[in-house]
C-alpha cells in the first residue's frame, strides 16, 4: 500500500478505506487476464456495476463519518448521572 493511502486512511477512516478499494479494484479489473476472461462487453457491464456499488458505499461512508459524534462536536451518548440526580450531557449544561 502506498504511503499516501496509509495517510489518507489514518486521517479519514472508513472513507479512506473505500477510496482505496475503488483505486485497487479499478487497477485490477483492467488486467489482461480479466479482459480475456470476460470480453469487452461483459467487462464494461461489470465495471459499471462495480463502480456504482463502490460509489454508493463511498457516499454512505462519507455520510456516516459526518454523523459520528466525534465529528459533530456534540456529546454522543456521554451521560453522567450524579448523586442528586443531576445529569451532565457533556456540554456543561446541567
Amino acid at each position: 500500500m502506498d504511503n499516501i493511502w496509509t495517510t489518507a486512511i489514518k486521517a479519514t477512516g472508513s472513507v479512506g478505506v473505500v477510496g482505496f478499494l475503488i483505486y485497487f479494484i479499478l487497477n485490477q479489473i483492467f488486467s489482461e487476464q480479466i479482459i480475456e476472461l470476460f470480453g469487452s462487453d461483459k467487462l464494461f457491464a461489470l465495471t459499471i456495476l462495480i463502480i456504482s456499488a463502490l460509489l454508493i458505499v463511498f457516499l454512505v461512508a462519507i455520510l456516516k463519518s459526518k454523523e459520528s459524534p466525534e465529528n459533530t462536536g456534540k456529546a454522543g451518548g456521554n451521560k453522567v448521572t450524579y448523586k442528586d440526580n443531576a445529569t451532565h450531557n457533556g456540554d456543561n449544561n446541567f
